[in-house]
Order: structure tokens, then sequence, then C-alpha cells
């Protein structure tokens, strides 16, 4: 027997798919690095035949300790997640049975840790990319599994074979292994096909649910997108997170009905107004201390909350967005300005709180997340109540926040820590625009007519003589150990969109004027394609929101030099970009989030769709109906229908005339092809069989006549083919081969496929060609 040359290719190709597709899933390019170039070790010890099997006892130890470290990890909940450590356990499990294979367990062990670890990765990815990796796995998976299976009966036939190799027929065996890929590619090509129809059917009418409560532990827990989403913010993240262009979410946004496609959003993820600076760690952050005095409004999955208290501004202007939020370990959510409503549509809560007008969820965001927001696009403004307490200072920050029922259980600080550096720095006359700032706006003061002039100041100093940089490298040894933003204020003075916010609230604070630091995003980047606005990492940004009496909350962006593209301005890259988004919300939306809501609509229009084809239908038969009616009630319709029956029979005869008429020629001509090729003797059955397949040496006899070359009865077609060494040798070793053909059909059962009888028709074309005579010149 033979060997199945395709397996082990086969098998070195779908261990690296499945380590390829783990590593995509839980971005890991160093352990793809490492897994890989094992496996093309491997496969280069085995291709020079310089492999050798590890000991079987090498290869159980390995895996015992390795199965006991991971257990332990997973035992202790170590910081990383469970499904990574079971994945990596895998990843090392197949490179051990690489070095270990011996026998066909080994290799079947391969396929069933290569399938398990695109399932451990399934688990905690949804992207367009692993589903297109994990899809072809399946099908690489199927294909293997049909070779392993004839690799086995295979060795088992060689096993029990009595005769040595050598005394085999060769050309038995060549014939088996040339069209073994072609019937395995259409095995493996019809059972996908049908397995992912089935597929398609189940997932289309029998959605399944969200699954969290089985696999929610063992998901991967992704790193959070923007530092400003968490309950707190350190400094120097953001630096490196407005580098990163991986999508983060898409948003439909509408304006008074209008789809808006050009123009940039500001999304405001969370707030925060108290800042702590710790010396003896270096240290420091911002954290909120009014977000949750008191509770959030609760909203569950297909909810909704509106402003039925009427706290909120009138609803000018409608902008509904759209948002679909790619799982960013985090809790916060992000929208425009002016909330109204919100609805969430799948099995998640959200809280929504009012003093900051910012949304969470009760729980990080693990898998995407898809709600609805009507804005208003402007903070709403305070009441009548609230700015009379502002102005005389009652009503401030509260010192204790109460955030159980009915028990005292935490002390929040209510203050930043601010440096006199920036005390100083608020003060100067340059900085804020007043001379003598300290008593014209006394810190105490609660909330004055002069405070949105004095933030617009600030806002334009940070403008004018400080420089946005992302790279702070060269000055790392001035924040070592030293308050960041003071180094800021009073030494570097360039930085990113966190310095300058942070900065400005704080200076704004100690002047005492209401200000707290805004996290979210900033973008302008809109994709024609999805006809929605992409936010990436990139786009992470900071600002600043100071309170004012005439119109409430007004946000101030003192970040300078910081640009971005217009929305014109789209390069082949950005377009190609763009497209494989607008698969991936495709993905998302109509694939990922597919429901049991989804599924009814589905039914509900397939429903639809069937009524109103039926009702079509009989509407036309209905007229038809009538039509026929009215045409049998004139006097010429006998008249008309009897010549139409009369020559529809005519036809029908000249055509049955036809049909017979061709028959008899097409057998006359097969006889006569028979007659000159000399298959007088076969049965009638095998004659015309053979005659048909024998075509192209019967166009090859014709093509030599025309030239004058005919064979003589006598010689047969191989002694006549060496009589012809006179013709050029083009024209030769094409009659030669086109004999050679004849033989094996003739007389070793070979047959010839449509395809190749037009290549053999190809071939006696050009042999017309080459025995024309030159063309004079």
């Amino acid at each position: 027997m033979y060997d199945i040359r395709q397996f082990k290719s086969t098998v070195y190709l779908l261990v690296m798919l499945g380590i390829t597709g783990f590593a995509v899933a839980a971005q890991e390019p160093e352990l793809w690095v490492l897994a890989i170039a094992g496996v093309l070790l491997n496969a280069w010890l085995v291709l020079k035949k310089k492999f050798l099997p590890m000991p079987r006892w090498v290869a159980s130890a390995i895996t015992l300790v390795s199965m006991a470290y991971v257990t332990f990890q997973v035992w202790t909940l170590s910081g990383t997640p469970p499904i990574l450590r079971i994945g990596q356990f895998l990843v090392l499990l197949q490179i051990v049975k690489l070095f270990e294979q011996r026998a066909n367990r080994d290799y079947a062990q391969l396929l069933v840790l290569s399938w398990l670890l695109m399932v451990a990765a399934a688990i905690s990815t949804a992207s367009l990319g692993f589903a297109i990796l994990f899809f072809l796995h399946l099908v690489l998976l199927l294909y293997g599994c049909l070779l392993y299976h004839l690799k086995v009966e295979t060795d088992r036939a060689k096993a029990a074979q009595t005769l040595p190799e050598e005394k085999l027929n060769a050309a038995i065996l060549r014939q088996d292994q040339r069209y073994l890929a072609r019937s395995m590619r259409r095995l493996t090509g019809l059972v996908a096909v049908v397995s992912l129809t089935c597929a398609i059917f189940i997932f289309l009418f029998f959605p399944r649910g969200s699954g969290a409560g089985m696999f929610g532990q063992l998901q991967l827990h992704p790193p959070e997108t923007l530092t400003g989403f968490s309950d707190e913010v350190q400094q120097n993240q953001i630096a490196k997170i407005t580098q990163d262009n991986t999508p983060v979410a898409t948003v439909k946004v509408t304006h008074n009905g209008q789809l808006m496609n050009v123009g940039a959003l500001r999304l405001r993820g969370a707030t925060f107004d108290v800042y702590e600076f710790n010396a003896e760690t270096g240290e420091s952050r911002w954290e909120t201390s009014k977000a949750h005095l008191s509770e959030g409004s609760l909203i569950g999955a297909g909810e909704s909350y509106e402003d039925h208290e009427g706290k909120m501004a009138p609803l000018q202007h409608e902008w509904r967005q759209v948002v679909r939020l790619e799982p960013i370990g985090s809790k916060a959510l992000f929208a425009l300005a002016g909330i109204h409503s919100i609805k969430v549509g799948r099995e998640t809560k959200i809280a929504y709180y009012k003093n900051d007008e910012t949304i969470q969820r009760t729980e990080g965001l693990l898998t995407s997340l898809e709600y609805e927001v009507v804005s208003n696009n402007v903070l709403t403004p305070l009441t009548a109540g609230e700015l009379d307490n502002l102005r005389f200072g009652k009503g401030a920050l509260a010192e204790l926040v109460e955030l159980t029922t009915g028990h005292l259980k935490k002390m929040r600080k209510a203050r930043s820590d601010i440096a006199p550096e920036i005390e100083k720095f608020a003060a100067d006359p340059a900085v804020c625009g007043l001379a003598d700032v300290r008593n014209r706006r006394p810190r105490e003061a609660g909330l004055t007519d002069i405070d949105e002039d004095i933030a617009m100041n600030i806002q334009g100093y940070f403008r004018g003589n400080f420089t946005y940089s992302l790279d702070l490298t060269d000055a790392a040894d001035l924040f070592q150990g030293k308050d960041p933003l003071v180094v800021f204020v009073t030494q570097t003075k360039r930085g990113h969109c966190q310095y300058f916010a942070g900065a400005m609230t704080l200076a704004c604070q100690s002047l005492g004027l209401k200000a707290r630091l805004v996290t979210g995003f900033n973008t302008d980047e809109y994709n024609r394609y999805s006809e929605v606005f992409q936010v990436r990492r990139s786009h992470a940004h900071a600002w600043v929101e100071v309170l004012t009496p005439n119109r409430g909350w007004v946000a101030f962006d003192p970040t300078s030099g910081r640009e971005y593209p217009p929305n014109e301005s789209r390069s082949a890259w950005q377009i190609i970009k763009h497209v494989f988004d607008w698969m991936e919300y495709k993905w998302g939306s109509s694939v990922v989030a597919y429901s049991g809501n989804n599924r009814d609509n589905l039914i509900q229009k397939i429903d639809n769709k069937l009524l109103t084809s039926a009702y079509r239908g009989h509407e036309r038969i209905g007229r038809l109906g009538k039509w026929w009616e009215s045409l049998k009630e004139r006097s010429e319709f006998w008249t008309v229908s009897s010549k139409l029956l009369a020559g529809f029979i005519l036809v029908m005869a000249g055509g049955m005339i036809g049909l017979i008429v061709w028959f008899v020629s097409e057998r006359y001509r097969i006889r006569r092809r028979a007659a000159k090729i000399g298959l007088d003797a076969l049965p009638m059955t095998e004659r015309i069989r053979m005659a048909r397949q024998l075509g192209f040496y019967e166009e090859m006899v014709e093509v030599l006549r025309r030239h004058h070359i005919a064979r003589p009865p006598h010689l047969t077609p191989r002694e006549f083919t060496r009589t012809l060494t006179f013709l050029p040798t083009e024209a030769f070793d094409r009659i030669d081969r086109l004999t050679r053909i004849f033989y094996r059909v003739r007389y070793g059962g070979a047959s010839v496929q449509a395809a190749q009888q037009r290549k053999l028709m190809e071939i006696v074309g050009k042999l017309d060609h080459a025995l024309a005579p030159p063309k004079e010149i």
C-alpha cells in the first residue's frame, strides 16, 4: 500500500491555524511566535528525516507538571483569566505531541487538541477575523479527520498484506494516488456545505441565549479601553491609548431625523472632580466625589429611562444615537451630553446618574452591548433653587457620602489636593485674566457671574502657551516623585490632553470655581459604508466642564495643537479599513447580536413575504381567469384557438421528426467513426461508447487525410505512427502522443473526461496548424 502524503501537511496546517486563532482571540503575539517556531522546527526535522520522537516519560512529565501549574493558577484565581491559562496549556500540549508523535493515536490527539484550542478561543471573542479562522479550521479539521480515517484503514491493510510491497501493482497505486486528493476534496466540500446549511438554519430559527452564566468566569477580561472609564484615572496612561487605532464602538447619529455624516462627536464617558497625589509613592489619580451621591436609575433589557421629573433641558434638538460598544472591560458607557432617554436592548442592566449625566453598567463590559440614547447635546442647566444655593455657598459638595442603606460606610474626599504651585499659577493675572482675583472672586463665594470668563481666560492661556505632545521620554526624570501636574505647569509645559484638562480643572478649583475633568471620545471618522461614526482608542480625549450661572455646566477644551483629520481626507488605506470596519459592524449587528427578537422579526418578514406573494399570485390568476372568460365570449375565439392548436400540433410533430432524424444521423456517424478506427469487432454498446471516447483520434485521421497522409488498412495505429518520422518534430510528437492515448483508452481501460476531450481537440487543432505549409513572404 502507500502512505497518505496529504495527511502530515494537513496536520501541521491545522495546528498552526488553531494556534493562530487562539493568539488572535487572546491577543498574545508572543505566544504565537514561540508556538509557530516550535511547529516549524518539528516540520523541518521531519522533512530532513532528522526527527527522533521524544521519550514517553519525558512527554508525560512535561504534561503533568504543566497541568499542575495551570490547575494551581486557576484555583488561586491569579490575574490571568482561566481561559488563557487553559489555552496556553493546550498550545504546549500540542507542541509536546508533535515531538512525541509515533503512532496514529498521537495524530488523533493533535486533531482533538487543535479543536479544543479553537473552542477555548471562541468562548472569549466574537470578532469577524476569528470567525473566518474558525470556519477555515472546521473545514480543514473535517478534511483532516477523513484523511486520518483513510490513513488508519491503509495502515491496517498494509499490515494485513501478505505480498511484499515491491510486487504490488505500481500502476494501480499511482492511479489511486492521482484521484485521492480530488475525491477527498469533493467529500469534504459536500459534508461542509450540508453542515453549513444546517448550521445556518439552526442559527436563524433556534437562536442561542447569552451564555454569560456558563462561560462568564472563563472569558478573557479585556483591558480597559479608556482610563476615564473606571473609578479612577491615573496619569501617563492616555498617551498610550491615543496611539492605538483599535476600534472601540460605532455610533449611528441622527439629528432631528436627519442622518449625520459630517462634523465631530464629543462623547462623554465619566467625570472626576477630586485629585489626589501621594508624595510617598509618587502616584496621582482622579476620583469622583459626587457622581454616586444618589442611586442611579437602573434600566433593564428592553426598558428605557425618560426624564419624567422634567429636570432636563427641553428637547429642542433631538440627537438620537445608536451605540454599539465593544467589550472594553469597564463599567462606564458614553453618549452625547444632555441625555433625555436611554434604551438598552440586551439582557443587562445599566444605571443613569443625574448628578453628572453619565451612564454606567452595573458590571464590567465583557461582551458587545448595543443601546440607544436620545440627547439634547447640551448639558442640563441648574434649576433656580440649585442656582441660588450655589450663589450663596449653600449645598456645596458634601464631605460625607452614605453609600449603603442607613449606614455610614465610607468617607469620600470632597476636595482635591491642590499644590501651592498650581494655586500661584492660577492666581496669575496672565492666566485668569483678573489683576486681583482673590478679592474679586473669593474662593468661598460659591458661584459668581465671572466664573465663565475666568475659565475662558485659563483655557486661552493653556492653548497659547503650552504644547500638545505624546512623547515625554526626555522629561521622565522631571516627573520622578513629583506631582505630574505641577511639573507640567511649571517646567515642561507640554503633554497630552489629560495634563491640560487636569491642570485646568485644578486651576479653576483653586479659585473656587466648580470644575470637573471629563473623559470620553472625540471623533469625526465617518464610515460611509456602514453610515456610522467609528470610535477608536486613539480618539480618547479629556476636557473640562465648569459650572456657570447662566448656562450651567459648560465644556472647555484647553488642549492645544491636537488636530483631527477632516472627513474628506480619506486615503486608500483608510477606505480599505472602513470596508473591513463595515464588515465587522455587519457581523456584530447581524450575527453576534442575533437573538430571539431578531428571529421573530425574521419569521414575521418571511410570513409577510409569503402572504404578499400569495395575494399577488391570487390576483394574477383572477385577472387571467377574467381575461379567459371574456375571450371565450368572443365569436372569433374558437376560430383562433383551432388555428393555434393546429399550429402547436404541427410544431410538436416537426420537433419529433427532427429528433428522430438527429438520432439516426448521430448513430450513423458514430458507426462510421467506429469503422474508421477499427472497432467493428466490439459489441454494439461497447462500440458506440468507445467511438465516443476516441473521437479525437478520428479528427486526427481527418487532419492527416486533408494533408494527403492516409493510414493503410494493414498497419496498426502504432505502426502507422512510426512511418511518419519524416514530418516536423512538433507534428510527429503530437501524433505520437495522441496515438498513445488512443491505446490507453482502447486497450488500457482508461476513460477520457469532457475536459480532457476538449484539450485533445485543441492538440488536434495545433497539429493541423503545424502541418500547414509555410506562408510565402
